[in-house]
């Protein structure tokens, strides 16, 4: 017979502390880099490429200033400057974050709903997204998918 010994309750206490430390060292870390990153200057749209001013309200959102990530991203959106359809994932995708991040998940469900009519792969990222954004994200996923359905149903009582 094999026994398996895991230690004691103090060894498994230290551990987790261990843990905790490293995780909260870690976060630490990441937060100073992501902090570096994202310092970006008031936003020029002059001369910018699409994918540019994306990523720049990306970096807006991702330093906490909410309202400029959305005013960019809906400027970029508005302006269409032949737009991809990857582009325009990315800025409705953004729209929801920050519909999300302003408590109006009703907008944040709209706005998911473009981001998957321009990107019908997009999934939810169980790593990086709150769950209050899956959540949303879960909803818009519901609603595309029902609308698909009343499509499909529509076409065969046509064809009937």
């Amino acid at each position: 017979m094999i026994k398996h010994h895991f230690g004691s309750v103090k060894n498994n206490s230290i551990w987790a502390c261990s843990m905790q430390a490293l995780i909260g060292l870690t976060l630490s870390i990441c937060l100073i880099q992501i902090e570096s990153v994202f310092a970006v200057e008031p936003f020029e749209t002059n001369g910018k490429s699409n994918n540019d001013l994306i990523v720049r309200a990306q970096q807006y959102y991702g330093a906490g200033k909410i309202d400029d990530a959305e005013h960019l991203a809906l400027k970029i959106i508005s302006d269409d400057n032949d737009l991809t359809r990857y582009e325009k994932y990315n800025a409705f995708r953004l729209l929801a974050f920050c519909a999300i991040a302003a408590d109006n998940l009703e907008m944040g469900k709209k706005h998911f709903i473009s981001a998957i009519s321009n990107n019908p792969n997009m999934v939810a990222d169980p790593l990086t997204w709150s769950p209050k954004i899956r959540t949303v994200f879960d909803m818009a996923v519901s609603e595309v998918n029902r609308r698909k359905q009343l499509e499909i149903e529509w076409i065969y009582a046509s064809e009937a």
